[in-house]
């Protein structure tokens, strides 16, 4: 009896977590040198509330002029959420840290994380920002998104359009 209670409470506090690393594409550094992008202003842009299924989008170039797109999305069932500085940091490390450079993405119960490196001079995000966008991994198709640049110049998306708010900046 107190070995199945120790495993349920162990199973309890397991972090859920489905993931993968980039196969293909552009390849950055970050996994080689940590001090080429500042993951504390990424996730500084990428910190706050959420509501269900929002998206928020950054773009930051690192030390060796490589693009990176950076995502998070909430996918947990609450109505809104609050991310922290530090959960994104803990997060989002994981996918700039993806075996040979090339990013990743990894869900957990609450939020989804990608980075991907993108070509030097290449956007991240193309223009027009206010149009859908398609998702580019396999755990969105067929979604669509709705995005607009927002104040720090962070894209953030939605998935219908009578969510998007109005920007006040």
């Amino acid at each position: 009896m107190r070995s199945i209670l120790v495993f349920l409470a162990a199973l309890f506090h397991a972090s859920f977590a489905a993931g993968f690393c980039f196969s293909e594409g552009r390849r950055g550094s970050y996994h080689k040198n940590q001090d080429v992008l500042d993951i504390v202003d990424v996730c500084n842009q990428l910190n706050g509330t959420y509501d269900r299924l929002q998206v928020k989008r950054f773009c930051a170039t690192d030390k060796y002029q490589v693009s990176w797109g950076l995502e998070l999305k909430m996918i947990g069932a609450d109505i809104k959420r609050d991310i922290s500085t530090r959960e994104c940091m803990s997060g989002m490390a994981k996918q700039l840290m993806c075996k040979e450079g090339r990013g990743g993405v990894t869900t957990y119960w609450n939020w989804r994380y990608k980075a991907k490196p993108n070509y030097v001079g290449g956007e991240c995000f193309p223009r027009p920002y206010w149009k859908p966008i398609d998702a580019y991994d396999p755990q969105d198709e067929p979604e669509r998104y709705f995005c607009r640049v927002m104040q720090r110049n962070y894209l953030s998306c939605w998935d219908d359009s009578k969510s998007v708010p109005v920007p006040n900046h």
